[in-house]
């Protein structure tokens, strides 16, 4: 709604609603929403109020600036009883839409009582224009200041973003606001980044290290395996006793892996296996007509070891033993008076872990065939 340039100060009278002098001669040439006010200081007040109410009617109907509801778009003019006259609103308060009609402007000072009374109206009216202007005032400063707030997000995610890909494509990224060159430069330096031959380096340089830990490890798995075999070969090779016993055909062996002969010294397996004066050993080997050997780590059988056979030591093997025929008949009875034997043993290899308090008992021997 514009503003007048000047505006007259109009009290009505409530006995014959018409101006005073003094007021009428107030009035300047002022327009405000299409009406005007005569310039000339003898024209009536009532005769420009009554062409003003007939050019507010030539225009759409006029509607009040904050009317709730359809009972009150019914505007109330000067000229009618009774009447309250629309307040205006307060500069740099938009209405939409636009609401045309009259509008009274800030009292003007004066000694005549007829404006002194004006003036005191208009000061009742002062409060609600400094409400509304403060209003105002409050909406358009949060609305600046969220505008402000999401150019400065726009620009620190624009500044990353930029940041980002100069950063991955190792290159100038450039934008309206880009800023030179040496800026990016400056920015790699501060946080130490690697240009990119210096990365082609590195990258070269990590890649050269893993090729010579492969190498590293193939060549420590190759000995691993070499002293693996070698230790098979030796295992395998036949001491004096295997080469005296070529010539039985029948053969079986057990291996004693559950027990370790040191931990477990005070059990005494090679005692009980060989037998009081060696009576177990010598009774199989007559019942099987063959022959029954223990050997091993723990056995106390020493055998001839070394290129010339200068040596003599336990096996590297597990503890074992080994029942050897010629027969079959006779490999049978030998082998079952065996298992007997090596049952009789486990039960009381059981009684001692329990007691000892081992637990789960492990399998003293195992078929070694």
């Amino acid at each position: 709604m514009p503003a007048a340039a000047k505006s007259a100060t109009i009290v009505c009278n409530n006995n014959n609603n018409k101006p005073s002098e003094d007021q009428a001669s107030l009035s300047r040439g002022s327009d405000f929403d299409g009406c005007s006010w005569n310039n000339s200081p003898t024209s009536s007040l009532g005769a420009d109020f009554g062409a003003a109410v007939k050019s507010a009617s030539i225009m759409k109907g006029p509607e009040l600036p904050y009317a709730s509801g359809p009972e009150e778009r019914r505007r109330p003019y000067p000229h009618e009883p009774h009447a309250q006259l629309p307040i205006p609103p307060p500069p740099g308060l938009c209405l939409n839409p636009p609401v045309p009609g009259l509008c009274l402007g800030p009292p003007v000072l004066s000694t005549s009582p007829d404006v002194a009374l004006s003036g005191d109206c208009g000061s009742q009216l002062d409060p609600l224009h400094h409400a509304l202007w403060q209003e105002a005032v409050a909406a358009a400063a949060a609305t600046y200041e969220q505008r402000m707030l999401q150019h400065a997000w726009l620009h620190m995610w624009l500044r990353s973003a930029e940041a980002a890909a100069a950063v991955a494509s190792g290159s100038a990224y450039s934008l309206p606001f880009r800023q030179p060159q040496q800026t990016l430069e400056q920015y790699r330096q501060r946080d130490q980044l690697p240009q990119p031959h210096v990365r082609q380096q590195r990258q070269q340089q990590q890649l050269q290290q893993l090729l010579q830990q492969q190498q590293l490890q193939q060549q420590q798995h190759q000995q691993h395996q070499q002293q693996q075999h070698q230790q098979q070969q030796r295992e395998m090779k036949p001491s004096s006793h295997q080469r005296k016993e070529r010539g039985f055909t029948y053969t079986c062996k057990f291996l004693f892996s559950g027990m370790d002969p040191d931990c477990d010294a005070e059990f005494e397996l090679v005692p009980r296996l060989i037998g009081r004066q060696g009576c177990n050993t010598r009774f199989l080997a007559e019942i099987s007509d063959g022959k029954v050997r223990v050997r091993g780590r723990g056995s106390q059988h020493l055998e001839e070891r070394g290129p010339s056979g200068s040596s003599l030591r336990e096996a590297d093997v597990p503890l074992q033993i080994t029942l050897s025929t010629t027969s079959e008949e006779g490999f049978e009875r030998g082998k079952k008076e065996l298992q007997t034997l090596l049952d009789t043993i486990a039960s009381h290899f059981a009684r001692y872990c329990r007691r000892k308090g081992i637990h789960p008992v492990p399998e003293l021997y195992s078929d070694g065939n």
